[in-house]
């Protein structure tokens, strides 16, 4: 993947307890969490063109400095 990202990287963020989870466009969801080494990273899913019910990876990335503070902010209790 682009953004020195891994397909195993993003499932542990998609598999973790704490996601930050935003509409962004496009009924997409940015999911922004924790692999299991520490990194933040955004991921940007959506629902497949040809089955709505089925979502899959627009694209992942670190996180920016703004969306590790959102990220740190929503996850405080």
């Amino acid at each position: 993947m682009k953004h020195d990202v891994t397909p195993t990287e993003v499932e542990e963020v998609m598999a973790s307890d704490s996601i930050v989870v935003r509409q962004t466009y496009k009924n997409r969801l940015q999911v922004t969490g924790l692999t299991f080494h520490g990194r933040v990273l955004a991921v940007v899913i959506g629902p497949a063109p040809d089955n709505p019910r089925v979502y899959y990876t627009f694209s992942a990335r670190p996180a920016s400095r703004k969306e590790r503070r959102f990220y740190q902010e929503q996850r405080e209790p």
